[in-house]
């Protein structure tokens, strides 16, 4: 059976709304990892403003928080298509990098959603 599901449209000013009240870091990135936007709490773990961030590699970013990430998520997921997830410790840091693909209606990549979770609190509750 047939259906048309009926989403209300939401304004770009809604979606940035619900974008920027998420609480991990989110960015969406080119196959090859450059930042074409992100969300305020990306901005807020990397220290810099959005436009400073814009067109900047992901890895380089998170080199500058950490060392680099073997196994990189984002390069796993051009190959795989799939999510690819990483733990990365630094000093009393500790995040989870997950890598999402944007596929298109081929299946190919088109762009990278990664969204990157602060465990160090939850490390510490934890422990």
């Amino acid at each position: 059976m047939d259906f048309e599901l009926n989403h209300p449209k939401l304004s770009d000013h809604t979606w940035w709304m619900i974008f920027d009240s998420i609480s991990d870091a989110i960015s969406i990135t080119s196959k090859e990892g450059n930042i074409l936007f992100c969300n305020k709490a990306m901005v807020k773990l990397v220290g810099r403003p959005c436009i400073a961030i814009m067109d900047e590699c992901c890895d380089t970013l998170l080199d500058q928080i950490s060392h680099p990430i073997e196994s990189c998520p984002r390069r796993l997921v051009l190959t795989s298509k799939k999510r690819e997830t990483r733990v990365v410790k630094a000093g009393k840091i500790c995040l989870n990098c997950i890598v999402d693909p944007i596929l298109d209606e081929n299946n190919e990549i088109v762009n990278l959603i990664h969204i990157i979770s602060d465990l160090s609190d939850l490390k510490d509750r934890i422990s």
